[in-house]
């Protein structure tokens, strides 16, 4: 992902497909849950003035809440917002 962030450049990087995966399936987990370099994609995004919407697609990781989706909702939601500011600030 990294080399593709800065071949595309933010005149043409507009939304972000957020989720991580084990090289093997498109696994829809959470970042950091899997094996991309989130630090590196968050620099790169950073270098290109990225200024485009992570769509965080990491429905695997919340499925897995089971019975527990309910409860856990609001603040589930707050940590994708909070990964988001993390990885936007990757320098």
């Amino acid at each position: 992902p990294v080399e593709m962030i800065y071949a595309l450049g933010k005149d043409y990087l507009k939304v972000t497909h957020m989720h991580d995966n084990c090289y093997m399936s498109d696994a829809h987990m959470m970042p950091g849950y899997g094996n991309l370099d989130w630090y590196a994609i968050g620099k790169a995004l950073n270098d290109i003035g990225y200024e485009g919407v992570f769509n965080f697609e990491a429905d695997r990781t919340y499925v897995k809440l089971g019975e527990f989706r309910q409860t856990f909702t609001p603040d589930f939601l707050k940590l994708y917002v909070e990964l988001g500011k993390a990885i936007s600030e990757s320098k």
